[in-house]
């Protein structure tokens, strides 16, 4: 994932002392500033997982334009967690809990299915061709 960063000329930092990080956040996307920023403190797995989320938010940032933020936040989570199952980390218990917390509306979510389904494609063809040699993937650092 960090390689696919890389290839959207993101930055990507897990610095502890980011002055936009909000206490209760796992990180953020900034497309004006390229940059995404995953907080430190967490369990590798959950490093990655909000990795994959904000990465999704950069692929499915033109399909939201004009959504509503709710719908781009459940589009974002439910593109990391198809990404991450395929590569065998299990989202299922943070995105329900993240896409419960987000949609008030089930209805609205239907906006976005075109988005996730274009996002995890990209996101899943991004991370299989920056797999390494020997068939390892890197989720984070």
């Amino acid at each position: 994932m960090l390689a696919h960063a890389g290839a959207l000329n993101l930055t990507v930092s897990t610095n502890d002392s980011d002055p936009l990080a909000r206490p209760a956040s796992y990180g953020y996307y900034l497309h004006d500033a390229a940059a995404i920023w995953v907080r430190p403190d967490r369990a590798r797995a959950d490093m990655a997982a909000t990795l994959a989320h904000e990465l999704a938010h950069t692929v499915t940032h033109d399909a939201c334009v004009g959504m509503p933020r709710d719908v781009c936040e459940v589009v974002a989570e439910s593109v990391a967690y198809a990404v991450c199952s395929r590569f065998g980390l299990d989202l299922s218990l943070r995105s329900v809990d993240h896409v419960a917390g987000w949609l008030d509306d089930p209805e609205a979510f239907c906006l976005g299915m075109t988005a996730i389904h274009d996002g995890a494609a990209v996101l899943t063809d991004a991370i299989e061709t920056s797999m390494t040699d020997s068939g390892k993937l890197e989720l984070a650092a």
